[in-house]
């Protein structure tokens, strides 16, 4: 019996061959998300570097500042304290 003849088998094939096709385009769909996504963090990842680094060095030369200016600051922590 071939499948024109048993609906149920041409219907289960049709769908089979739908299934296949939908999870093909979904496939090739991620695909180019995935290549669209690395595209876009390979465009920003200078710029981000860039400004870690700026933060990085901000950083350090405040905590530097802070490291050496602790006495004074404290001082001042204090002076203020006994003017409230």
């Amino acid at each position: 019996m071939s499948d024109v003849e048993d609906p149920i088998r041409f219907t289960l094939n049709q769908t089979m061959t739908a299934l296949g096709a939908l999870q093909r385009e979904l496939s090739v769909l991620l695909r180019e998300q995935d290549d669209e996504i690395s595209a876009i963090q390979s465009s920003y990842a200078s710029r981000v570097e860039g400004l870690r680094v700026q933060i990085a060095v901000q950083a350090d030369g405040l905590y530097a500042l802070a490291a050496a200016s602790r006495e004074r600051l404290r001082n001042v922590s204090m002076i203020s304290r006994h003017e409230s």
